[in-house]
């Protein structure tokens, strides 16, 4: 662990924990919406557009975390 993690209490590290699996959870359910659609669903070119404008930036996000190597 970071020693900016350790210098947290316990309340900011329970918070941080609990936002962290409510993104987990999040991503789980955005996982398995997009498994079961079907091209068809995404006729709206924009839409798809936007979906993906919206995990790339999650993703770049993500990947200025500290110590975090998910990248493209």
């Amino acid at each position: 662990m970071s020693d900016e993690f350790d210098g947290l209490d316990a309340t900011e590290k329970a918070a941080i924990g609990a936002a962290l699996n409510r993104c987990r959870a999040l991503a789980a359910k955005i996982a398995n919406e997009l498994r079961n659609k079907r091209p068809e669903y995404f006729v709206d070119k924009s839409r798809l557009a936007d979906i993906h404008a919206c995990l790339e930036r999650a993703a770049d996000v993500l990947s200025t975390v500290k110590g975090s190597h998910a990248r493209h």
